[in-house]
């Protein structure tokens, strides 16, 4: 995974003089989300059920966005998001760029954009229930 480079003079350096921010216009299928303090990436167990799940409705997982928003959430406004569907696992804190966070497993349309609020990959991996309640979702949206 890429490491933000914080050395701003190093850049210009590097470039050759001035250095101009250009926001990425690059869409994807869908953006995952997920809260993990305690590394950036998603441990295995739950990577290995998110390729699953991506699997079952037919998205290769190297092709959509997974963020940890522990480390990063660097949009302001939905309009920014790079994907006009969203996928939040377990997400303890509330986003205010994002619509409410109940009901679970039940798709929002907001402006355009399509939410489903889910509970952690680990917490779904553990019980046959929410993995019946995702799969609803998912195929239901038909994504």
């Amino acid at each position: 995974m890429l490491k933000p480079i914080k050395d701003v003079s190093f850049l210009k350096q590097l470039l050759g003089g001035e250095i101009i921010a250009q926001k990425s216009d690059a869409r994807f299928p869908l953006l995952v989300l997920f809260e993990n303090g305690l590394g950036e990436n998603l441990p295995i167990k739950e990577e290995e059920l998110l390729g699953k799940i991506m699997n079952g409705i037919n998205i290769h997982v190297d092709s959509i966005k997974v963020l940890n928003i522990a480390y990063t959430f660097p949009y302001q406004t939905i309009t920014e998001l790079p994907a006009y569907i969203v996928i939040s696992f377990g997400i303890e804190r509330k986003l205010t760029q994002f619509p409410a966070y109940e009901p679970k497993y039940i798709w929002q349309n907001r402006g355009g954009y399509e939410f489903l609020f889910a509970d952690s990959l680990e917490i779904i991996s553990n019980s046959a229930e929410l993995k019946s309640a995702l799969w609803k979702a998912l195929k239901d949206k038909k994504i």
